[in-house]
């Protein structure tokens, strides 16, 4: 992943979340880079949230983690 489409996810992801962080109860978001994928973590009390973006073939995803019974649930298992 290019370095400018890691700034452009980082600069979505925090403003987004100071709009809505008194509704999410979450954390600031925490950003770590390697070469392909930028994940941006924001905890919670009952577990974290991750929002990972990377090549073209990933696009964003959003995964979150719950610490009662220690899933991780994607995007597709919360809707269903």
């Amino acid at each position: 992943m290019s370095r400018a489409t890691q700034i452009e996810f980082e600069s979505l992801v925090a403003p987004y979340h100071q709009r809505h962080k008194d509704a999410l109860h979450l954390s600031n978001p925490s950003f770590k880079e390697d070469e392909f994928i930028t994940t941006a973590t924001m905890i919670g009390l009952g577990g974290h949230v991750e929002t990972r973006c990377g090549p073209a073939e990933y696009h964003a995803e959003i995964f979150i983690f719950t610490l009662d019974d220690q899933k991780r649930w994607d995007l597709a298992e919360l809707m269903a």
